[in-house]
């Protein structure tokens, strides 16, 4: 069984102007040999908010709520388990090449979120995957990450609940969607965690809408800026995260 078989759902969140993103990520899926990606996953449109509300940014905002969506569609849904991807995400060949080794394990465990895609270089290089219980308290980044169904309902309630705190309530008031995953985690010990071990995704190069670049707002340096991103995609290659 491939990893995109095992989950109920797939979600790309995806500003619906950002057709390129959207292009790109279907490629993407399409070159590492995932076939049947159309009947197993779907582009979310992102929620753009008018304002930042106490958040970091109005993308960042949009995050947030983004992601609290994408995990009260499956929740409605019934979803025994989602897998949340962004439209940024580029997958290592080995999400695909290993996935009958990684179901397994999924199968074998009682899990509540697997990062397969995350901030810890100790681990981007390991051999002793492919999923391991992380060696530190944090784990961050939500471009590729999967949630059980058993604790959505849990999960779901706390997203939603963060956009109505205040900045720096101890229960989580606005923060960014990762810090918000991992603030949830932390307060729920009980929440079994596990990490690819070596990574097996990461954000590729592309304009954020999240934390913009002013270069990116101006019509000529913003097409040359997507062109240079092109170019450090295309000959990067298979490559450990930034």
């Amino acid at each position: 069984m491939g990893v995109l078989e095992y989950f109920d759902r797939g979600y790309v969140i995806n500003l619906p102007r950002r057709r390129d993103r959207r292009a790109e990520t279907e490629a993407m899926f399409d070159r590492r040999g995932l076939t049947n990606w159309r009947d197993r996953v779907e582009f979310f449109p992102a929620i753009a908010p008018e304002s930042a509300a106490g958040y970091a940014s109005i993308g960042a905002r949009g995050g947030l709520l983004s992601h609290a969506a994408v995990l009260r569609a499956a929740l409605d849904r019934g979803a025994r388990n989602v897998l949340v991807m962004e439209d940024d995400l580029e997958i290592d060949p080995a999400f695909v090449a290993r996935g009958d080794e990684i179901v397994g394990l999924l199968e074998s465990l009682d899990w509540s979120f697997v990062y397969f895609g995350h901030n810890l270089r100790s681990l981007w290089t390991a051999t002793e995957g492919p999923l391991l219980r992380p060696r530190v308290g944090h784990v961050i980044l939500a471009h590729l990450y999967a949630v059980n169904g058993r604790i959505l309902p849990r999960l779901v309630e706390f997203m939603e609940s963060v956009d109505s705190r205040p900045v720096g309530d101890p229960d989580g008031g606005p923060m960014y969607a990762d810090g918000a995953l991992d603030f949830f985690r932390v307060r729920n010990p009980d929440a079994l965690t596990l990490v690819a071990a070596p990574c097996l995704g990461w954000q590729r190069p592309s304009a954020s809408d999240i934390t913009s670049k002013w270069y990116d707002k101006a019509p000529v340096l913003g097409g040359m800026a997507a062109a240079a991103r092109k170019l450090k995609r295309a000959v990067r290659g298979r490559r450990v995260p930034e």
